[in-house]
Protein backbone atom coordinates (compact mmCIF):
# COMPACT_ATOMS: atom_id res chain seq x y z
CA UNK A 1 0.00 0.00 0.00
CA UNK A 2 1.32 3.66 -0.91
CA UNK A 3 2.77 5.51 1.57
CA UNK A 4 3.19 2.97 4.44
CA UNK A 5 6.84 1.71 4.89
CA UNK A 6 7.91 -0.99 7.10
CA UNK A 7 9.96 -0.10 10.04
CA UNK A 8 12.43 -3.18 9.49
CA UNK A 9 13.39 -1.69 6.46
CA UNK A 10 13.96 1.92 7.66
CA UNK A 11 18.10 2.15 8.49
CA UNK A 12 19.96 5.24 9.66
CA UNK A 13 21.30 5.84 6.60
CA UNK A 14 17.33 6.94 5.59
CA UNK A 15 14.69 5.62 3.42
CA UNK A 16 13.99 7.94 0.99
CA UNK A 17 10.31 8.95 0.16
CA UNK A 18 9.46 10.28 -3.16
CA UNK A 19 6.10 9.91 -4.44
CA UNK A 20 2.66 11.67 -5.76
CA UNK A 21 0.35 11.88 -2.83
CA UNK A 22 -2.81 9.95 -4.48
CA UNK A 23 -6.19 11.82 -5.56
CA UNK A 24 -8.22 10.65 -3.26
CA UNK A 25 -6.17 11.86 -0.50
CA UNK A 26 -5.51 15.27 -1.82
CA UNK A 27 -9.57 15.44 -2.67
CA UNK A 28 -10.49 13.89 0.85
CA UNK A 29 -8.12 16.62 2.72
CA UNK A 30 -9.61 19.32 0.36
CA UNK A 31 -13.20 18.48 0.64
CA UNK A 32 -13.99 21.57 2.35
CA UNK A 33 -12.38 23.66 0.47
CA UNK A 34 -13.41 25.44 -2.84
CA UNK A 35 -10.63 23.73 -5.37
CA UNK A 36 -10.88 22.56 -8.44
CA UNK A 37 -9.48 19.43 -7.64
CA UNK A 38 -8.98 17.79 -10.64
CA UNK A 39 -5.53 20.24 -11.45
CA UNK A 40 -5.03 19.78 -7.97
CA UNK A 41 -1.61 17.51 -7.15
CA UNK A 42 0.35 16.44 -3.99
CA UNK A 43 4.31 15.50 -3.82
CA UNK A 44 6.08 14.22 -0.81
CA UNK A 45 10.12 14.62 -0.95
CA UNK A 46 11.19 13.51 2.07
CA UNK A 47 13.73 10.55 3.96
CA UNK A 48 12.63 8.49 6.82
CA UNK A 49 15.46 7.37 9.10
CA UNK A 50 15.34 4.85 12.45
CA UNK A 51 17.26 6.62 15.23
CA UNK A 52 17.40 4.58 18.91
CA UNK A 53 13.71 3.42 18.03
CA UNK A 54 12.62 6.66 16.59
CA UNK A 55 11.48 7.33 13.20
CA UNK A 56 12.12 10.73 11.76
CA UNK A 57 10.74 11.63 8.66
CA UNK A 58 12.30 14.91 7.52
CA UNK A 59 11.23 16.94 3.56
CA UNK A 60 9.02 19.19 1.39
CA UNK A 61 5.46 18.58 0.52
CA UNK A 62 5.08 20.17 -2.67
CA UNK A 63 1.12 21.46 -3.19
CA UNK A 64 0.15 22.75 -6.39
CA UNK A 65 -3.83 23.78 -6.00
CA UNK A 66 -6.06 25.63 -8.42
CA UNK A 67 -8.74 27.44 -6.64
CA UNK A 68 -10.49 30.86 -6.70
CA UNK A 69 -8.91 34.15 -6.00
CA UNK A 70 -9.78 35.50 -3.11
CA UNK A 71 -9.83 39.31 -4.87
CA UNK A 72 -11.45 38.57 -8.37
CA UNK A 73 -12.61 35.39 -8.18
CA UNK A 74 -10.27 34.46 -11.08
CA UNK A 75 -8.10 31.25 -11.11
CA UNK A 76 -5.60 31.21 -8.90
CA UNK A 77 -2.61 28.47 -9.07
CA UNK A 78 -0.65 28.02 -5.75
CA UNK A 79 2.31 26.53 -5.74
CA UNK A 80 3.81 25.61 -1.89
CA UNK A 81 6.46 23.98 -0.56
CA UNK A 82 5.80 22.97 3.45
CA UNK A 83 8.21 21.13 5.07
CA UNK A 84 7.88 18.47 7.07
CA UNK A 85 9.62 17.34 10.24
CA UNK A 86 8.09 14.57 11.72
CA UNK A 87 9.13 12.25 14.80
CA UNK A 88 7.46 8.59 14.89
CA UNK A 89 7.17 7.43 18.30
CA UNK A 90 6.23 3.64 19.31
CA UNK A 91 3.89 5.51 22.17
CA UNK A 92 3.20 9.13 23.00
CA UNK A 93 6.42 10.55 24.49
CA UNK A 94 6.20 14.05 22.77
CA UNK A 95 5.80 15.59 25.88
CA UNK A 96 9.42 13.84 27.14
CA UNK A 97 11.45 16.46 28.20
CA UNK A 98 14.93 15.36 26.14
CA UNK A 99 12.95 16.45 23.20
CA UNK A 100 12.36 19.53 23.99
CA UNK A 101 15.33 21.27 22.18
CA UNK A 102 13.45 20.45 18.51
CA UNK A 103 11.54 23.48 17.65
CA UNK A 104 9.02 22.98 14.92
CA UNK A 105 8.72 19.39 15.70
CA UNK A 106 5.41 16.98 15.03
CA UNK A 107 5.19 13.76 17.17
CA UNK A 108 3.02 10.99 15.40
CA UNK A 109 2.67 7.69 16.68
CA UNK A 110 3.41 4.23 14.87
CA UNK A 111 2.69 0.84 16.15
CA UNK A 112 5.86 -0.80 15.95
CA UNK A 113 5.73 -2.41 12.43
CA UNK A 114 4.33 0.04 10.12
CA UNK A 115 4.89 3.41 9.01
CA UNK A 116 1.59 5.28 7.82
CA UNK A 117 2.32 8.83 6.31
CA UNK A 118 -1.48 8.86 5.00
CA UNK A 119 -2.86 10.78 8.34
CA UNK A 120 0.26 13.00 8.90
CA UNK A 121 -0.09 14.04 5.10
CA UNK A 122 -4.01 14.58 5.12
CA UNK A 123 -3.13 17.27 8.25
CA UNK A 124 -0.13 19.13 6.46
CA UNK A 125 -2.62 19.47 3.18
CA UNK A 126 -4.80 20.91 5.86
CA UNK A 127 -2.70 23.00 6.99
CA UNK A 128 -1.09 24.49 3.37
CA UNK A 129 -4.32 25.76 2.13
CA UNK A 130 -3.79 29.77 2.08
CA UNK A 131 -6.42 31.31 3.70
CA UNK A 132 -6.81 33.96 1.00
CA UNK A 133 -5.34 32.57 -2.34
CA UNK A 134 -4.27 35.68 -5.06
CA UNK A 135 -4.37 35.04 -8.72
CA UNK A 136 -1.17 36.99 -8.42
CA UNK A 137 0.16 39.58 -6.05
CA UNK A 138 -1.19 43.00 -7.32
CA UNK A 139 -4.64 41.37 -8.16
CA UNK A 140 -6.79 44.42 -8.23
CA UNK A 141 -10.23 42.38 -7.28
CA UNK A 142 -13.50 43.37 -8.21
CA UNK A 143 -15.30 46.86 -8.25
CA UNK A 144 -17.45 47.15 -4.82
CA UNK A 145 -19.64 49.48 -7.54
CA UNK A 146 -20.13 47.88 -10.32
CA UNK A 147 -18.65 44.45 -9.95
CA UNK A 148 -16.17 44.29 -12.75
CA UNK A 149 -12.96 42.94 -12.36
CA UNK A 150 -10.30 45.81 -12.60
CA UNK A 151 -7.70 43.86 -13.46
CA UNK A 152 -9.34 43.38 -16.84
CA UNK A 153 -10.86 46.75 -17.14
CA UNK A 154 -10.72 50.26 -16.32
CA UNK A 155 -14.13 51.05 -14.95
CA UNK A 156 -13.01 54.33 -12.82
CA UNK A 157 -15.19 53.86 -9.93
CA UNK A 158 -13.17 54.98 -7.08
CA UNK A 159 -13.55 52.15 -5.28
CA UNK A 160 -16.10 53.54 -2.54
CA UNK A 161 -19.65 52.51 -2.41
CA UNK A 162 -21.98 54.11 -3.72
CA UNK A 163 -23.58 56.66 -1.32
CA UNK A 164 -27.37 54.86 -1.39
CA UNK A 165 -26.15 51.33 -0.84
CA UNK A 166 -24.09 52.76 1.88
CA UNK A 167 -27.29 54.77 3.46
CA UNK A 168 -29.17 51.66 3.13
CA UNK A 169 -26.67 49.73 5.59
CA UNK A 170 -27.33 52.09 7.90
CA UNK A 171 -30.49 53.14 7.92
CA UNK A 172 -31.93 50.45 10.55
CA UNK A 173 -29.27 52.25 12.95
CA UNK A 174 -31.48 55.49 12.65
CA UNK A 175 -34.24 53.71 14.38
CA UNK A 176 -32.24 53.36 17.68
CA UNK A 177 -33.16 55.32 20.18
CA UNK A 178 -29.93 56.10 22.42
CA UNK A 179 -30.43 56.97 26.31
Amino acid sequence: MELRYKIKEISSEGLPVTEAIPAELVGEALSGVDCDLGHCTARIEARLCEVEGQIYLHGLLNVDLSMPCSRCLQVARVALKAPLTIVYVRDAKADDDSNEELEDVDYAEHDGKVIDLRPMLREQLILAVPLAPLCKQSCQGLCPTCGEDRNLTDCHHTGEAPESVSELRFSVLKSIKLG
